[in-house]
């Protein structure tokens, strides 16, 4: 019984197992059965598809030549065939619901949803050509509207006529006058005569011109509008003969006219004609505003997502196929093996064509780089410089605090960014000065040298700057005597000590033409002159070196250096320090005796963040370049 026990939990564990592999082998079949039928029927599926989809082809280019001879027939025969199309639309008959489609596609009753599908492509054609022939009917009706009330208004400008001839016959001037009148109509239709017979020999001259069968098109467009031109001029002498003999038969009736009762009988008659065409004028005019003009209408083909069965069924085919790419066995198969030795290929390619370019800049650009000549923006200035330590020309070593005490008194005054206030006396008079320095408007907004708080004191007064945000943030004091002059980014700078009336100078230098330049990606210097103090920070503090000899350091790290200094770049030394990431392809180098270098002591560190480090590095790619 014991034994028995034991052996019950895998006894257990193995009747699962079993039940399991036979579960997973049943959908497994199962599956592979579907997939089969899957194969067999797609085929037929994509057929079915292709052949409705010619169908509506064929059915909407049936249907523009239709409308195209539909446009141009008379709005009776457009009558007529809108009976047909009603009559023709009553016939079809569609299925109740688009289930009943999916239902005969499932069960491979191709035939049946054919018919299904054609029926509702001629109901949609039949739909669409019944609002084309409305249209064509709307404006049919509003041209003949239009045709009526011009024939209206033809009739009363000729009753007008006969009116006021009816009226001269009745009231005639002398016969001399009507006499001399008639002389001026005839000669006027001789010479009319004349012009038109003139005109209609130009015309078939015209007519004949050889330029109508000439190869170049432009040639024949120009014969083609001039003979327009002449059949236009023609008609319009034609309408003056016409216009010329109603005149002259008017005239000869004023001159015979019949006797008085009779014109006074026709003189009521062609009054009451005008009344009665003036009111119908009346009506149609109203009747026209009722209908508003219409465009020349297009036929609207419909296309396969405009029919709702077609779509369905497409859309039904389109799910099974996609129902067949995602099959885990369509997947599986012929899928991963092609593609195992690209993706290794790509992979060792991203992993090895990083340290390739490095490579390559290491051994090759960086080189050119460092052969390239120094740049020496002022060789002939004092490159002294003194910090908070008052080290006279010996300047070296960490010089930066947390915090800094800065004197004034009445004869200067500071300016000091608001972020490093610490603290301040209450006797000084405050101001805001809203940009470092007017000749450079922009960089100093784009270094953040803006909005400064100003102060001054009549007494000596100690204000302490430091910084209010950053805990990594050192401030130290570099004060540039009479005479010399420092390259310093203004990032760095948070406050200046300068004598009033005597603001800070800033000179630009622009190195556009050195290649030393464009590899640095530096291409302008700010070259701050003293006297002056500048209070400036950096990241876990502020050192300034002498150059001695020449030293180097990383790019990164820099803040400023002695304006008649060598500046040149220098290779890293190993290889694998700049494969690896810890150190930069270019080293800033500085030479040439007695000047210095500021530096802080943690490279410039990014922020962090989705959004921050790319800000910041399109930042300091526009900065950079101008030196701020």
């Amino acid at each position: 019984m014991t034994s028995t026990l034991r052996r019950l939990p895998g006894s257990l564990a193995f009747y699962l197992l079993i039940v399991l592999v036979l579960a997973g082998g049943t959908f497994v079949v199962g599956e592979i059965g579907d997939f089969q039928k899957r194969e067999e029927r797609l085929p037929e599926w994509q057929q079915l598809e292709k052949s409705l989809r010619a169908q509506l082809d064929e059915s909407n280019k049936a249907l523009k030549s239709k409308a195209a001879q539909l446009r141009k027939a008379p709005v009776e025969k457009l009558k007529a065939r809108m009976r047909e199309v009603d009559q023709s639309d009553a016939q079809i008959r569609l299925p109740q619901s688009m289930t009943e489609i999916i239902k005969a596609v499932a069960k491979g009753d191709f035939e049946q949803v054919g018919l299904w599908v054609q029926q509702a492509v001629q109901h949609e054609l039949l739909k669409r050509e019944r609002d084309y022939l409305t249209k064509l009917i709307a404006i049919a009706d509003r041209n003949e509207a239009l045709r009526e009330l011009e024939r209206t208004r033809q009739e009363i400008v000729r009753g007008n006529e006969v009116y006021e001839v009816i009226r001269a016959a009745m009231n005639p001037p002398p016969r001399d006058v009507l006499e001399a009148r008639l002389k001026t109509w005839k000669d006027f239709l001789d010479r009319a005569w004349v012009a038109y017979h003139a005109q209609k020999r130009r015309l078939e001259a015209l007519a004949a011109d050889p330029r109508h069968g000439d190869r170049k098109p432009e040639v024949r467009e120009a014969a083609r509008s001039e003979l327009e031109r002449a059949r236009a001029e023609l008609e319009r002498k034609r309408l003056e003969i016409v216009k010329g003999n109603v005149g002259y038969d008017n005239l000869r009736y004023v001159m015979n006219p019949p006797p008085r009762d009779e014109l006074e009988q026709r003189l009521q008659k062609e009054q009451g004609n005008l009344n009665e065409a003036w009111r119908r004028h009346k009506q149609q005019e109203l009747a026209i505003e009722k209908m508003p003009p219409l465009p020349i209408p297009t036929i609207q083909l419909p296309t396969a997502d405009e029919v709702p069965q077609l779509k369905a069924l497409i859309d039904t085919l389109e799910q099974a196929r996609i129902d067949h790419d995602k099959h885990w066995i369509t997947r599986s198969l012929g899928i991963l093996i092609p593609f195992l030795c690209p993706a290794f290929v790509l992979l060792m390619m991203a992993f090895l064509t990083p340290y390739a370019i490095r490579t390559f800049f290491f051994y090759v650009l960086a080189p050119i780089a460092t052969r390239r000549p120094a740049v020496a923006l002022l060789p002939d200035s004092g490159g002294r410089v003194l910090t908070g330590r008052e080290l006279s020309g010996q300047a070296s070593g960490t010089t930066s605090s947390v915090s800094c005490r800065v004197t004034i008194d009445s004869s200067n005054e500071l300016l000091v960014h608001p972020e490093y206030l610490q603290s301040q006396p209450n006797d000084c008079a405050t101001h805001t000065q809203w940009i470092l320095n007017r000749h450079i408007p922009l960089s100093s907004i784009a270094a953040g040298l803006h909005g400064l708080t100003r102060f001054r004191a009549e007494t000596p007064q100690t204000v302490v700057v430091s910084s209010t945000r950053d805990p990594l943030s050192e401030v130290s004091l570099i004060t540039i005597p009479e005479g010399s002059s420092t390259v310093l980014l203004p990032r760095h700078i948070v406050g200046v000590l300068q004598t009033r009336g005597a603001p800070l100078r800033i000179t630009r230098h622009w190195r556009l033409f050195s290649l030393h330049a464009w590899l640095t990606l530096q291409l302008r210097y700010l070259v701050f002159h003293g006297p002056v103090t500048l209070v400036v920070k950096g990241c876990r503090g502020v050192r300034v070196e002498a150059a001695e000899a020449g030293r180097s350091l990383n790019p990164a790290a820099t803040m400023g250096f002695s304006a008649n200094l060598r500046y040149a770049s220098r290779r890293c030394e190993t290889l694998y320090g700049y494969l690896s990431g810890q150190q930069p392809l270019l080293n800033d180098s500085f030479a040439g005796g007695s000047g210095y270098y500021i530096y802080q002591e943690l490279p410039y560190q990014r922020r962090s963040g989705p959004f921050g480090r790319g800000l910041e590095v399109l930042l300091d790619a526009v900065l950079k370049p101008l030196g701020i």
